[in-house]
């Protein structure tokens, strides 16, 4: 806290008349973040454009502020940011307009907002083409763990990270439509 207070210009006590202390501060910065995350779904184009453009938006949300991750906090028996509730609120209509209801209709949520999530945890913490991280890496391993990385070290240079996200999104469609027949 002194050292946000400082970065202001106001004292730490200062602080503390705007906020109860380091939790609420991060949440407050969270819902700040999360606030500017414009997904705007359409409801006259397919549901699977929507969900699309959900995993999209969130994200490229999620890449241009990477720091965004830190803040979520998902310690058990705390509640979850609202504002990260009504992000994720979003997908329920185009879920619903594909005609999932009930236990399908949770399980899709979760799905879209998990995977999509999941997936940017690993892309911004670890991305595909920073292959100088994995082979530093496996220069920690024992000769036979690193050994079974010579075959995909090659192929992981081919792989982008686009390139995955549209993959998880397929097959987050697919899951989907596979639930529905």
């Amino acid at each position: 806290m002194a050292r946000v207070a400082e970065a202001v210009g106001a004292s730490p006590m200062g602080l503390y008349r705007h906020v109860a202390g380091r939790e609420e501060l991060l949440g407050s910065m969270l819902d700040h973040l999360l606030s500017e995350l414009l997904i705007e779904l359409p409801a006259d184009v397919p549901w699977q454009t929507n969900i699309r453009r959900w995993m999209s938006r969130v994200r490229a949300h999620f890449l241009a502020h990477p720091h965004m991750l830190a803040l979520i906090d998902f310690e058990p028996g705390r509640h979850l940011s609202p504002t990260w509730l009504s992000v994720v609120g979003e997908t329920i209509e185009p879920l619903r307009a594909a005609g999932l209801e009930g236990e399908r209709l949770t399980e899709g949520l979760l799905l879209v907002s998990r995977l999509t999530l999941g997936i940017l945890v690993q892309e911004i913490v670890a991305p595909v083409a920073d292959t100088a991280a994995v082979i530093g890496g496996l220069g920690h391993l024992d000769g036979e763990d690193a050994l079974r990385w010579v075959d995909i070290l090659p192929e992981l240079k081919r792989v982008d990270d686009d390139a995955f996200f549209a993959l998880v999104q397929d097959q987050v469609i697919h899951a989907i439509e596979s639930r529905l027949a």
